[in-house]
């Protein structure tokens, strides 16, 4: 009988060192909270990346854009290198963020100077172009019209784990709250599971602060006591040693848009990789990204910015992949939910006035053919009044010039 006390006594004394503990540890994760101990500014990054580039350049512009462009790669490209053929010079990728080639064209036709920003970003899905614009188009740095620039891939891409797992919405989801759309944003079990702990856990939910803390002292304490004269690895060196370390990873002086691409450059046949991409058909994603989708066409709506939708072009080799039904599902939820939100919508998913030569792939335009798209989306947009409304900056004479347009058409 003595034995059996001493043990209970014993397990009483575990199990009350153990409740301390789980006290100790709930108050220490109150103190850490209330004091937002390790907590960084949402703009501190472990390293950089195009998205870190965009949301560094954006916050530091000296005066907002008039005109935001988002999208993804098929955006982004063709962007940055139709420009380096315009100015004839190659363009640091990290820095040049507009598009001085619609900006341009824009002018000639209206006479009214106008201010781009480009927030298109390699893999960018609408989940990402929500929280772009719900957290950094706003207040003083609210643009007057969203160009938005979207493939089949953005909608129907059959890799993604969930909206979570893309490399700008690590970035961009510290700008703010996105808890109303956890159930889109995080739905699997373990991915919701991990959220919640970092909600009831604030040490367990800072850990990517605590993490870039940690490593920034390291990268310091290994500084001052290497020698200052010992050559380091660029990017493109350490990814051939080490190609999944910082996948996203790019610096200053490393990615550039050179002129004349068009003419250097074959054409690559990258059909395998689409081919996968759209094999099995998640209507999961599609549904999500579609919420998404007209979601930032809601807050932009509300902020009384005005949306222009475009269906990028693509090559005939690239579209015959997709299944009929995500094809229809593609471009009449793309139609349809623009028009309901008020949003202008070009389609230009199977123009015309693209041929195979001015693609650098199956969706990719080269430099020439991103020239052509933002001359021809500049075009459009000098003759919407509801884009020229929102930028109010018509000069006297464009509505003569537009009714000209107009009349010439009849």
């Amino acid at each position: 009988m003595t034995e059996n006390m001493s043990r209970s006594k014993t397990q009483v004394i575990v199990a009350s060192k153990a409740v301390a503990a789980l006290v100790a540890f709930a108050l220490l994760c109150c103190i850490f909270s209330v004091m937002q101990i390790g907590s960084l500014a949402p703009e501190t990054f472990q390293y950089p990346t195009w998205t870190s580039w965009k949301v560094e350049s954006f916050r530091q512009l000296p005066d907002r854009a008039d005109l935001v462009f988002l999208g993804s790669s098929l955006v982004h490209t063709p962007m940055g290198e139709a420009d380096a053929d315009l100015t004839r010079t190659s363009l640091d990728a990290t820095i040049h963020h507009k598009s001085l080639v619609f900006e341009k064209r824009f002018q000639e036709l209206t006479g009214a100077g106008i201010r781009t920003f480009s927030f298109a970003l390699p893999g960018e899905m609408p989940s990402d172009a929500y929280l772009i614009t719900k957290f950094l188009l706003k207040g003083e740095r609210r643009p007057d019209v969203i160009v938005y620039g979207v493939g089949p891939r953005d909608f129907l891409e059959n890799t993604l784990p969930d909206p979570s797992s893309t490399d700008p919405f690590r970035y961009l989801s510290r700008f703010g709250d996105y808890s109303e759309h956890l159930s889109l944003i995080k739905p699997g079990f373990i991915s919701r599971f991990d959220y919640e702990l970092g909600r009831l856990f604030y040490p367990y939910g800072k850990k990517e602060d605590l993490q870039i803390a940690a490593l920034r002292w390291t990268e310091n304490l290994i500084s001052s006591v290497m020698p200052s004269d010992i050559e380091t690895f660029n990017v493109h060196q350490r990814k051939q040693v080490l190609p999944e370390y910082h996948p996203y990873e790019v610096r200053r002086d490393e990615a550039f848009y050179h002129p004349d691409q068009s003419a250097k450059t074959a054409f690559k046949d990258n059909l395998a990789e689409y081919r996968y991409r759209y094999k099995n058909l998640k209507w999961d994603t599609f549904k999500s990204q579609s919420r998404f989708f007209e979601d930032m066409l809601k807050v932009a709506s509300g902020r009384g910015i005005h949306v222009v939708v475009v269906a990028m072009p693509i090559t005939d080799l690239n579209r015959d992949l997709l299944k009929p039904e995500a094809k229809q599902a593609y471009l009449e939820n793309l139609a349809t939910v623009t028009r309901k939100q008020g949003a202008s919508f070009i389609d230009l998913d199977a123009s015309p006035d693209f041929e195979l030569a001015d693609f650098a792939d199956s969706v990719h335009l080269r430099s020439k053919g991103g020239k052509k798209f933002f001359d021809l989306i500049a075009e459009k947009l000098s003759s919407d009044r509801a884009v020229l409304a929102a930028l109010d900056t018509k000069p006297k004479d464009t509505q003569r010039a537009l009714a000209e347009r107009e009349d010439s058409r009849l």
